[in-house]
């Protein structure tokens, strides 16, 4: 396979010739400094190329069982994360090709995108059972998720000052972050406290196992979580907003004042 690439910038062209075997380039992307390209293939392989002369300058990287779906760099450019059709996460010595981290298992199908965190010590993926966890990218313990809300596969994942997750829905889904600069979540307050909040089939949000509302079909696909800052569809966006105090579950005699 031949692939021919030109990019623009200040008047200056650069022409990119990369050569491989006959299997599909499903992902690829930059070196923070620009000087490599990282490639995941339908091969189950990751390769590393010099971003000037397309030389091959490591790999291929094997130990993934199915198909390569997303690579990334680490923001140092140390490390590479994989994710593939075999349901696992992978994290790469850049250089060696040594796995470092990994196989991060959790997901229950295709791992579709994944990304760092912009301090590296955090893992975003997305899935084909759409949902969005957050992994240590040294342990591969999950530390936040799975994120549900999405009504379809998750197609792309990306952390910056939000969390953002696309999806073949028609939406993108933001991600609320603590007070930290790396992408922990929390439930917003005044939700802080309902540990299940669920988005059933038919239509029914729960809490803590309890009813909450009802949501009618058109709606759905655009429903924001507490843990989405927002969402965004074909049909604008839709806003939820919680009382102050708000009490449900098992906490609901808390809304009754007795007369004194």
């Amino acid at each position: 396979m031949e692939v021919e690439g030109r990019a623009m910038k200040e008047w200056r062209s650069a022409v990119i010739v990369v050569r491989e075997t006959d299997a599909k380039v499903i992902s690829v992307a930059f070196s923070p400094d620009g000087t490599r390209i990282v490639s995941g293939s339908n091969d189950r392989t990751i390769r590393v190329w010099d971003a000037h002369s397309g030389d091959v300058v490591a790999g291929p990287f094997e130990g993934h069982t199915s198909s390569v779906r997303s690579v990334a760099f680490s923001p140092d450019g140390t490390r590479i994360v994989s994710s593939s059709s075999d349901c696992t996460i992978r994290v790469w010595d850049a250089r060696s090709g040594d796995v470092v981290a990994g196989p991060f298992e959790g997901h229950t199908d295709y791992v579709t995108s994944v990304a760092f965190s912009l301090d590296g010590t955090r893992i975003l993926s997305g899935s084909e059972d759409r949902t969005i966890r957050v992994w240590d990218a040294h342990s591969g313990d999950i530390v936040a998720g799975p994120f549900e809300g999405h009504t379809s596969y998750v197609t792309s994942v990306a952390d910056g000052t939000r969390i953002l997750s696309g999806s073949e829905n028609y939406t993108i889904r933001g991600l609320t972050h603590a007070k930290h600069n790396h992408p922990i979540f929390h439930t917003p307050h005044p939700l802080s406290h309902l540990k299940h909040f669920v988005f059933k089939q038919d239509g029914w949000i729960t809490v803590d196992n309890y009813p909450f509302f009802w949501i009618s079909p058109p709606f759905r696909p655009y429903l924001p979580f507490p843990s989405n800052a927002f969402v965004i569809g074909p049909q604008g966006n839709i806003s939820i907003t919680y009382p102050p105090h708000l009490n449900v579950g098992t906490m609901w005699p808390s809304c009754f004042a007795p007369h004194t």
